[in-house]
């Protein structure tokens, strides 16, 4: 195995930085558009009901029709619960890495706030190119600047 395929495990355990709060997020996630597909399905299965009812009623073929519907249905339940376990392993790995690029920034903030408050005027925050509040760090470190030129002058 060479070094490239080898996992740093410090860069996984700085992806969850608040894990609890991370994956908390993800589960709401989950869980609100769990809501909105099960209101979805209910509706679908009410209409589609009254639909294969409609048809079983026109037929004389009504065991063979049954068979036939079953049968598409035990099929379309294979693959929506494949969709469902792919979105909910999706949905917690984006909660994860958009809460990291928003707690980081926060993490980021509170070291150079205490580097400030313990007199290093030199501490700067660097944050990453898609990390949000990135308007706030170049406002912390221009606080630093001004700082370190008071303390200077």
């Amino acid at each position: 195995m060479s070094d490239k395929q080898v996992v740093d495990p410090r860069r996984f355990r700085n992806l969850l930085l608040k894990p609890l709060l991370q994956v908390k997020i993800g589960l709401y996630s989950i869980l609100l558009s769990s809501v909105f597909v099960i209101t979805f399905c209910s509706v679908l299965l009410v209409s589609f009901h009254r639909l294969f009812e409609l048809i079983l009623d026109l037929t004389d073929l009504r065991q063979e029709v049954v068979d036939v519907i079953q049968n598409g249905l035990l099929g379309i339940a294979g693959w929506l619960m494949l969709i469902v376990v792919v979105y909910f392993f999706a949905s917690v790995l984006l909660s994860v890495v958009f809460t990291h690029r928003l707690i980081g920034p926060t993490i980021a903030f509170r070291r150079h706030i205490r580097e400030l408050a313990s007199g290093n005027y030199d501490s700067k925050v660097n944050l990453r190119k898609y990390d949000a509040f990135i308007e706030v760090a170049d406002e912390l470190n221009n606080l630093a600047d001004e700082l370190k030129k008071t303390k200077q002058g």
